[in-house]
């Protein structure tokens, strides 16, 4: 691992390791628990980028499309062995991005019915130009290199290398199908292949389709590939490039589900390969002849080819060349805009977690993202960048860019979650918007549209309110929102989930006979209800926001939830009416004695608790009429937290990133600690001196002065370690550049969740950057000139002003 650390050893800072350079950790820099927000779903977004039908160039059709399909002969580029001219192909790649879309390419030497791409240089030197006329078969005539010829072989090896340093990773290009060989670029001879033992033999070698494999695998390390279909004896496996099936819906099905033994997916899977979609695009064209029919509605017997959405469900295709849908309406069109739709990936946010902040506090933001399509989205942030927005209005105040790869989420309908903090956001007081938006790097190119109803046609899926109030100001926190069910009103019933037509239930006031008392836990709500004897029937009313403006209005509170016989239910609106929806798969565990009643709650099932929560309860007989309530009571957090101090963990030091200008903490722990599994890991951060607040630093402190950045057990892991079994980090961004931030003092602590719900603890170090700065520059420490240059302007200069210059070199790279 590059880089310098700086130890804690016997309570000192001894000079180890630091980082010039390091990636940023998207963790929050006070990972206090924050506000979630559904988001609510909406339909599939229709004409992603990326994915899809379309119709080659055309662009005035009516299913809504981002790519386009060219090819372009080998010799309107390259003119020497090692001469190109790529002004043709960069002319027709400008033309399809000016329209908005990506391209997908294929270049050829050998297109049966137009003249040849091979170029005129190699046709000079004596390549044997093999000539045929089959316009039945091929569609015309032409001429077939030899492709075994050495010099031919080394001149398409230049181009691949050319190709890839002028265009990999050009945002204009979608996908690049490898081409080149045999008719059309599509990786065969046929009929000249063999099989008609009345041709010659015209096949291609498998060495000469590895020559090709290898050099576009060199070449291309950013933009996807794809090639026609896997040959025998080649090892596709190994290749990061995916494949094209150009008679898609015709022969594509694996022999297991109804397809040909030949077909396009049985040969992948001979190949064993049919994973590959995973990490590389599947594509391809719709069988030509069956374009006319196969969205129709004729069945695939009647229209002689295979289920189209089986087709897409196997392969999982993300996008398809279909010249006919130029000329589709009525039912041929709309079905044909479902299965354009059904391809690819399809993203769809569910929950963002962000709160009110005030002008001075930080922005963090985290959402939970799924794909709910048949594939992932292949592209990574260097391309297709994510960014953080605030709106007022329809008007964008300001964006940030993160470093979220959309590629890594899967596409199994599962949540990935991502997560940043900007830490000076510099906003105004007032209400605004934020939302999130993938940035297309073609300009005006088509919006990746989240599958979400808030999804704006500007690009940026609107993910909720949030406030901005001066500093010292009231904070407030904006209320969790659970997706709306079938509304189930509770009822008189002895059946608990009955939905049956509204009942007005009395709401006399009684005395209060009951008493309740509310606890906050780490991940529950435990509610003990006493003098609860006689009661057939129980509502415990929670007011989880402690605001009168949300929720069921009552007792001058605003209750969202409502736990009933075990069953939660959630309040949508702000009024007295009795109307309520069940909220699916909560954590409730009610146990009952004769007097006496707890009920515990999943936090999760309530999305966050703010200071002041409240509950209320009411105790109802077999008539569902009010025995007795209780006072609302406000929710105690429990902050009994035994301090056990492990030898299983340990805190290694302390980094300095001089790209990002922050402050990483490095931690370890072992695989057990305390002789129990780990569910949680994270640090504790302390502002003052460690004698003044080391008291304070434990996992469920009240302390505002203390902050609890709360991870998983992969969260910030480095792939190898310090010490111990694993080693984490958490990145401290700095705040303002000023003295006073790099003099004050910090302690930090890191702590461990145990599976029985105990924590475990390192012990409390104090440290401040000035003097982590210091010793790394006395030491020459830093990776690199410019990173040693940077402790002195940024820090060392600040702080004391007649700091005296070091002279930087490499002779002392390790000090104890």
């Amino acid at each position: 691992m590059k880089g310098r650390l700086l130890k804690v050893t016997s309570g000192i800072l001894a000079v180890v390791m630091s980082f010039s350079c390091i990636g940023r950790i998207n963790l929050p820099v006070v990972a206090e628990e924050h506000t979630a927000h559904i988001i609510e779903a909406g339909d599939s977004y229709e004409g992603n980028p990326l994915k899809g039908m379309f119709p080659f160039s055309e662009s005035n059709v009516a299913i809504p499309h981002s790519l386009e399909w060219f090819y372009m002969p080998v010799k309107d580029v390259q003119t020497g062995m090692n001469e190109f001219d790529w002004s043709k192909f960069e002319k027709k790649l400008q033309e399809t991005a000016s329209r908005g879309h990506q391209a997908i390419v294929r270049f050829y030497y050998d297109y049966p019915g137009e003249e040849t791409g091979v170029p005129q240089f190699l046709i000079d030197g004596g390549l044997n130009m093999r000539y045929y006329n089959e316009p039945g078969d091929l569609g015309g005539a032409g001429y077939c290199p030899d492709y075994e010829n050495k010099t031919f072989r080394q001149s398409m090896k230049n181009f691949i290398e050319d190709f890839g340093k002028k265009y990999d990773g050009d945002g204009r290009l979608g996908f690049i199908t490898l081409g080149l060989l045999g008719f059309w670029g599509e990786w065969h001879n046929w009929p000249f292949n063999g099989s008609d033992s009345t041709k010659a033999n015209w096949s291609i070698s498998t060495t000469v389709y590895k020559e090709v494999l290898d050099a576009f695998d060199n070449s291309f390390n950013k933009t996807q590939l794809v090639v026609r279909e896997p040959k025998d004896g080649i090892d596709f496996s190994k290749y990061d490039v995916g494949y094209h099936d150009d008679s898609f819906g015709y022969a594509t099905l694996s022999k297991a589900n109804g397809g040909q033994s030949w077909s396009f997916w049985q040969k992948v899977k001979n190949g064993k390969d049919q994973n590959k979609w995973m990490t590389n695009c599947i594509g391809g064209e719709v069988y030509p002849p069956s374009q006319n029919v196969i969205f129709s509605g004729v069945t695939p017997e009647e229209g002689g080819f295979q289920d189209f959405d089986k087709c897409i469900e196997e392969t999982h295709a993300s996008w398809m060349i279909c010249a006919a849908i130029r000329k589709y309406s009525g039912v041929t069109l709309e079905n044909a805009r479902k299965a354009s739709v059904k391809m690819g990936y399809d993203l769809r946010v569910s929950k963002a977690y962000y709160d009110n902040i005030t002008t001075t506090s930080p922005l963090y933001l985290k959402v939970d993202i799924k794909n709910i399509g048949v594939a992932p989205f292949y592209y990574n942030h260097e391309l297709w960048p994510v960014e953080i927005g605030i709106k007022k209005g329809d008007s964008v105040v300001k964006t940030w860019r993160t470093t979220w790869d959309l590629c890594d989420i899967a596409a199994d309908g599962k949540d990935y979650s991502f997560e940043d903090v900007i830490n000076n956001p510099d906003l105004e007081a007032g209400d605004y918007s934020i939302g999130i938006k993938v940035i297309n790097p073609v300009e005006n190119g088509n919006i990746l549209g989240f599958a979400n109803k808030n999804q704006g046609a500007d690009g940026w899926l609107n993910l909720g309110d949030i406030r901005v109030t001066e500093k010292g100001s009231e904070r407030e926190t904006s209320t969790s929102k659970l997706p709306e069910e079938t509304t189930v009103k509770p009822q008189e019933t002895t059946t608990n989930n009955q939905e049956t037509t509204t009942v007005n239930r009395p709401e006399e006031t009684t005395t209060a006979v009951l008493s309740i008392s509310a606890t906050e836990n780490d991940g529950n709500i435990s509610c003990h209800i006493e003098n609860s004897s006689g009661c057939t029937y129980s509502q415990l009313y929670i007011d989880a926001d402690n605001n009168i403006n949300t929720g069921y209005k009552k007792e001058n509170a605003g209750f969202e939830y409502m736990v009933e016989n075990g069953v939660l239910y959630y309040h949508a609106s702000n009024d007295s009416d009795w109307g309520w929806s069940e909220v699916s798969g909560a954590g409730i565990k009610v146990t009952k004695t004769e007097n006496e009643m707890e009920i515990n709650i999943s936090k999760d099932s309530l999305g966050s608790i703010s200071e002041g929560a409240k509950v209320w309860f009411k105790a109802l007989d077999a008539s569902w009429n009010v025995m007795s309530t209780t006072t609302v009571e406000e929710i105690q957090k429990n902050l009994s937290d035994k301090i056990v101090i492990s030898d299983d963990m340990e805190i290694n030091g302390y980094q300095i990133s001089t790209t990002l200008g922050g402050m990483r903490t490095v931690y370890s722990l072992n695989d057990t600690v305390e002789g129990q599994e780990v569910s949680e890991v994270g640090l504790i951060y302390g502002l003052g001196e460690k004698e003044n607040i080391a008291s304070d630093m434990f996992a469920k402190t009240d302390s505002n002065k203390v902050y609890v950045s709360k991870g998983t057990e992969e969260v910030g892991r480095f792939s190898n370690t310090f010490s111990k079994s694993r080693s984490y980090a958490m990145t401290v961004l700095f705040a303002t550049d000023m003295v006073e931030e790099f003099t004050t003092n910090y302690c930090v602590r890191a702590y461990a969740k145990l599976k029985d719900g105990t924590y475990a603890y390192t012990n409390v170090y104090q440290y401040n950057v000035y003097d982590i700065a210091d010793k790394l520059y006395q030491g020459k420490q830093m990776n690199n000139y410019n990173a040693h240059n940077y402790l002195y302007e940024n820090i060392l200069k600040k702080v004391k002003k007649d700091y005296e210059i070091i002279d930087y070199d490499w002779s002392v790279t390790v000090t104890k």
